[in-house]
């Protein structure tokens, strides 16, 4: 039983999905099971892992308590095509898995492929900072209180002005994607084959954010500790913010929500693979995991 355990494991990780009901209902067009049990690019508080018991894929609750049983399988092959199985709570409705291939952005606004102006010639930091910026961004003002040889990022600019400023600060990368929007412009930058994604965590801060390099090293360094696959760094208390949640809390270090806001996100590498397709031409909303209490202002 292990060995069908561990080869339908291998079978489902990093596979891509349609979930349903078996009425034919959508929940959710994408939906991806990524290593360690962790469900991408959906999310609910009914199917926030998944596992493999007795040979059967399960969905399980926020509380590690089985919600779905898929214990219906029909093969193409030697790989799963459809799953099926009854809600537990709700024995009278099917939820239904069915094999798709993950969608490649055609039609949802990617522009043609950015030009480098700049690009590295050196070997790589661990991490990297994309930043959407213009004449006005506060990243020139970003503190330099930390040493080139212990920054363990790479910054690039993606420049939104018409023309290009003189004063860019220093940089890795350079591209000018004038006509974007912030989202869009980076769901161009990650085109497959990009030096881009040769990053471990990429933080995407607006460029009306004053921080310093040290506490930049130091949101990578808590990602680092804690394995944090989606997070944010928090405002100070002085700080504009749309939503309470994101004011800093100097009593934690780090605090668990349900909400990152698309001022700051910071993705792991596999977390950015997962939810890029969903930026289309507007970018979306992005929720479910944590808040680092940084000093950072807006």
């Amino acid at each position: 039983m292990t060995t069908v355990m561990h080869k339908l494991e291998e079978m489902l990780i990093n596979s891509t999905w349609r979930f349903g009901r078996g009425n034919g209902q959508v929940i959710a067009p994408v939906l991806q099971l990524l290593p360690r049990g962790v469900i991408g690019a959906y999310t609910h508080q009914n199917e926030r892992r998944w596992t493999i018991r007795n040979g059967v894929l399960r969905f399980l609750s926020t509380y590690g308590v089985t919600t779905a049983v898929f214990d219906h399988v029909d093969y193409e092959g030697a790989l799963p095509r459809r799953m099926a199985g009854q809600v537990r709570f709700a024995p009278s409705i099917q939820h239904v898995l069915e094999r798709i291939a993950m969608p490649n952005g055609a039609g949802s606004g990617q522009h043609a492929k950015p030009e480098f102006l700049t690009r590295l010639d050196r070997p790589r930091r661990q991490n990297l900072v994309v930043l959407r910026a213009n004449a006005a961004s506060l990243h020139t003002q970003w503190a330099s209180d930390i040493s080139e040889e212990d920054r363990n990022w790479d910054l690039c600019i993606s420049w939104y002005d018409q023309t290009l400023s003189a004063n860019l600060g220093p940089h890795e990368y350079l591209t000018h994607q004038a006509a974007d929007r912030k989202f869009t412009a980076i769901y161009a930058l990650f085109y497959p084959g990009s030096p881009l994604w040769n990053y471990d965590y990429i933080w995407l801060p607006d460029d009306d954010l004053l921080t310093s390099k040290r506490d930049i090293n130091r949101l990578f360094e808590v990602c680092y500790r804690y394995d944090l696959l989606l997070a944010q760094p928090s405002v100070t208390a002085q700080s504009f913010a749309s939503h309470p949640v994101t004011r800093q809390d100097e009593r934690f270090w780090l605090r668990f929500s349900m909400f990152v806001e698309i001022m700051c996100p910071i993705f792991s590498n596999q977390a950015l693979r997962t939810c890029l397709e969903n930026y289309g031409e507007y970018g979306v909303n992005i929720c479910n995991d944590k808040v680092v209490d940084l000093h950072i202002a807006s």
